[in-house]
């Protein structure tokens, strides 16, 4: 998975914090989020694969830590 192919955001789904994941319509690029991660989903309301917003798949996106505020437990 070519990450850079890749646009992230943050947002809430269902009352949960998310990253959203966007890219052009291609297949490959379809099939890459699912096979590398498959807790990804597809959101019809958002129009968007989206992904938990954890910790650890923050890390292996090479995205910035969540600073909310809150405490947060590492492994």
């Amino acid at each position: 998975m070519i990450y850079k192919k890749y646009n992230f955001s943050f947002d809430q789904h269902r009352g949960k914090d998310v990253i959203l994941l966007r890219f052009e319509n291609n297949l490959d690029l379809r099939k890459a989020p699912r096979f590398r991660f498959p807790s990804a989903k597809w959101s019809s309301t958002k129009k968007s694969w989206y992904l938990p917003d954890l910790p650890v798949l923050r890390d292996k996106l090479n995205l910035q830590e969540k600073t909310d505020g809150k405490k947060r437990w590492t492994v």
